[in-house]
């Protein structure tokens, strides 16, 4: 289990930025206490529905600090200074808006980039603060989730087909589910990472090479051999123990094997792309599983019949529709 983090306690370092928890419950660092060690000059706010807006009144700062002081539960990822870093903001800024429009009410449900809650009737998905000292604060908020937690695969198998479900009824695709991007959320495991999302009909966005279905890659022009072996190649430079386990070598063996069935019985990329169109992310999730089950050290035969059937080429489920049908 991971240890439990103090509230205002700095979160993490990544690539792109510092995390912080948002409010001030502890004497920690958080984005409170930034806020409040260095003059602001100016803010501004932006919100999942596009708007923006600079405040610069001393009223508004001070009301802006006392939000951002009572706001909990929340991360703010302060991204790092660099000479692209305009860009960089508008660009994940950009993608987190259009994640949240795509789940709209069910935002907070099923996503950890759920807006803050109103300042000034307005939500609060990012934010500028400009400095007295010249320095630009560019920050991204989010829920806070933990990424390391003790799996009970049931039900993260059952949430993130839920995740599917809604994407699929608002013709959207995931493209990059792994554990790797799978946090867990007080009560429920959530998909994060959407740099992959796309509509149901956009082949383009392949996603990780790890857990994509051989029929993705031979639909975007690879030969079926190429398509037959990225899966491995990556999973064994990625994970040398999980691709030399038997539950992975059997699972392999399996999906290659109905991979040449189905290419003998259908080789036309445009009809295997309408039929398999809603069962790439559920191929993904059964290869996720699998995955859980050599890492956590569960039993595979718990699961094998329904990891089969997610990764199945020959029969595909249709949708997460008809996934969620077999497992409730």
């Amino acid at each position: 289990m991971r240890k439990k983090t103090r509230g205002g306690k700095l979160l993490g370092k990544g690539a792109h930025g510092i995390v912080y928890n948002v409010g001030s419950d502890s004497l920690d660092p958080n984005f409170y206490t930034i806020l409040k060690s260095k003059p602001i000059q100016s803010f501004r706010i932006y919100s999942s529905d596009g708007f923006f807006k600079t405040y610069m009144k001393p009223e508004h700062i001070i009301l802006f600090q006392e939000y951002i002081r009572t706001t909990k539960n929340k991360i703010a990822k302060i991204l790092k200074s660099t000479e692209n870093i305009e860009n960089k903001f508008e660009t994940e800024l950009s993608e987190n808006r259009r994640v949240v429009n795509i789940f709209d009410e069910l935002s907070d449900r099923y996503l950890t980039i759920s807006p803050l809650e109103k300042f000034l009737e307005k939500d609060v998905i990012g934010c500028i603060v400009n400095l007295y000292t010249d320095e630009k604060l560019h920050v991204i908020f989010s829920t806070k989730c933990n990424n390391k937690y003790d799996m009970d695969l049931d039900k993260l198998i059952y949430d993130i087909l839920e995740s599917i479900e809604i994407l699929q009824t608002r013709s959207f695709r995931h493209n990059d589910i792994k554990l790797d991007n799978i946090v867990k959320c007080t009560d429920r495991y959530k998909l994060i990472d959407w740099e992959q999302c796309g509509k149901i009909t956009d082949m383009d966005k392949k996603g990780t090479l790890i857990a994509t279905s051989p029929i993705r890659w031979y639909i975007n022009g690879y030969s079926p051999f190429i398509s037959k072996s990225i899966i491995s190649v990556k999973t064994t430079m990625r994970n040398y123990g999980f691709a030399s386990s038997k539950i992975y070598k059997l699972v392999l063996s399996k999906i290659n094997k109905e991979f040449d069935e189905v290419l003998k019985e259908e080789p036309d990329k445009s009809k295997l792309a309408t039929k398999y169109a809603y069962s790439f992310d559920i191929f993904m999730l059964g290869m996720t599983a699998l995955h859980a089950v050599y890492k956590y050290k569960l039993e595979f035969s718990k699961y094998s019949d329904l990891i089969f059937k997610m990764t199945s080429l020959k029969y595909p489920f249709k949708n997460a529709i008809e996934a969620l049908t077999l497992i409730r």
